[in-house]
């Protein structure tokens, strides 16, 4: 059931069409949490506030570290360089999904992590400054892409 922490908020975000439809983002979680294979998560009504606990995914072992597991999926021409730099988990996952094909910018950062725009930013032009990523084409309309040999 669907409860409404803060009419005004939620409102806002609804018409700037940020939320899709009242009550939608437990289902959503839990959907992505079992698609993916990760643990249910536990969720904590706390006087105002709600605490949500993310589990490991059962795959990880105890003493892995998460940013080792997802190195194994980077690319081999990419493992030593991410190794190296020590990127984030965000910056991995960027990564990741431009290797996928898929286009995406900072604001993807935003709606997959819940952080904000200007840390978003800086992960994106680290791997800018790193030499992993270059963006191509007009600034409405281009995308990243993976630099060669980066």
């Amino acid at each position: 059931m669907s409860h409404v922490r803060n009419i005004v908020v939620s409102r806002v975000l609804h018409e700037l069409g940020l939320m899709e439809r009242w009550g939608s983002g437990y289902q959503r979680v839990l959907s992505a949490c079992s698609r993916e294979g990760y643990p249910e998560p536990e969720w904590q009504e706390l006087g105002n506030c709600v605490r949500v606990i993310f589990r490991p995914h059962p795959e990880l072992a105890p003493g892995d570290r998460v940013n080792d597991r997802v190195n194994d999926t980077v690319s081999d021409s990419l493992s030593d360089t991410v190794s190296r730099l020590g990127l984030n988990e965000r910056q991995l996952w960027f990564v990741r999904q431009l290797q996928a094909g898929r286009g995406i910018n900072a604001e993807d950062i935003v709606a997959q992590w819940g952080i904000g725009i200007a840390t978003a930013r800086r992960d994106v032009a680290s791997l800018k400054k790193h030499d992993l990523i270059e963006f191509i084409g007009a600034a409405k309309t281009g995308r990243y892409q993976l630099k060669e040999g980066g």
